[in-house]
């Protein structure tokens, strides 16, 4: 392998395919290459050409969790319950569903010192870890620093 990606590259490539709604990040088995896949109208010309590369190379490149594969209303169920006491307990837990629920819930939190803060290192711990457990299923290298 070329370089050996940090975990801080691959968690800012992941966070970044959130934000799109086809949002997907790949990392290349062998060179630890990242790469932030979106379906946009506006493709400049390396991303095209990488994803040929995806194409031609395909099983080197893996895909990396999305959207899709973090659950994250478990997440915030569980952050709930660990991080807060009855009744803000119960008021989260009455946020999530539906339409607005991470607005909903973001805003409860804001409601009390520290919490949105502590919802953030939460979350980001939570999708590290399930990032981490794919790297190492795929045998994927990453150094932590």
């Amino acid at each position: 392998m070329k370089d050996v990606p940090r975990l801080e590259d691959i968690m800012d490539a992941v966070e970044q395919a959130h934000f799109f709604e086809d949002g997907h990040a790949l990392i290349h088995r062998r060179t630890g290459e990242i790469f932030v896949r979106a379906d946009y109208d506006d493709i400049d010309p390396e991303d095209l050409r990488i994803r040929e590369r995806i194409e031609a190379e395909e099983g080197e490149w893996v895909g990396l969790p999305d959207r899709f594969d973090f659950d994250e209303y478990r997440v915030m169920r569980r952050f709930a319950g660990d991080h807060t006491e009855s009744p803000l307990t119960e008021r989260l837990l009455d946020t999530i569903g539906g339409r607005g629920t991470f607005r909903r819930f973001k805003n409860l939190l804001a409601e009390k010192k520290g919490l949105l803060d502590a919802w953030y290192e939460f979350r980001l711990r939570a999708l590290e870890k399930k990032v981490v457990a794919e790297l190492e299923a795929e045998d994927i290298p990453f150094r932590r620093a």
